[in-house]
C-alpha cells in the first residue's frame, strides 16, 4: 500500500479505506481489499463499518469459519451493538456439517453493510447520481431529455 502518503494515518481513515476497498473489489482483487480492511482494523479496531464490511463479505463468500471468527471479535469489540440482531440472522445462513458450510434458506445481506452502500453506491444512490448527471448534462448542453 505504497500509495498511502502516511500509512498509519491513512489506515485510521475509515472513509478512505472503504473507498480503496471498494475499488479493489471492483477491480477483481478481493484478497487485497480484505487485507487492507484487516490492516486498518488492526491499526484502529474502533472502525465499526470496516468490521461490518468484513462480516458481510465473509457471509457473501459462504465462509463460515471467517464469519464466526469475525462475529466473535466484533462482539468483543462492540458488545450489545445495534447490528447484533442482523448478525444473528446472518449466522442462520450457515448450517454446520463436518468441515463444510451449507447455505440454508434465502439470504440478503443488509445493504448498508456492503462496500457500495457504505460509500453511497447503493441502488438508490446510483439512481440519484445518474439523475443529477442527466440534469447537469441537459443544462450544459441545453437540450431536453431524450
Amino acid at each position: 500500500y505504497l500509495q498511502m502518503p502516511e500509512p498509519r494515518i491513512s489506515l485510521r481513515n475509515t472513509d478512505e479505506i472503504l473507498r480503496w476497498a471498494k475499488q479493489m473489489l471492483d477491480d477483481g482483487m478481493p484478497r487485497s481489499a480484505t487485507e487492507l480492511v484487516r490492516l486498518a482494523i488492526e491499526e484502529d479496531p474502533e472502525q465499526r463499518p470496516l468490521w461490518l464490511l468484513l462480516i458481510g463479505r465473509s457471509c457473501e463468500d459462504d465462509n463460515a469459519t471467517d464469519f464466526g471468527d469475525l462475529v466473535q471479535a466484533f462482539t468483543a469489540q462492540f458488545p450489545n451493538d445495534k447490528a447484533m440482531p442482523q448478525i444473528q440472522a446472518m449466522s442462520q445462513r450457515f448450517a454446520r456439517a463436518p468441515g463444510t458450510a451449507v447455505v440454508t434458506g434465502t439470504f440478503a445481506a443488509p445493504a448498508d453493510w456492503s462496500a457500495s452502500a457504505l460509500l453511497g453506491r447503493d441502488d438508490s444512490g446510483q439512481r440519484a447520481l445518474h439523475a443529477s448527471l442527466a440534469r447537469a448534462t441537459q443544462s450544459v448542453l441545453g437540450s431536453a431529455p431524450r
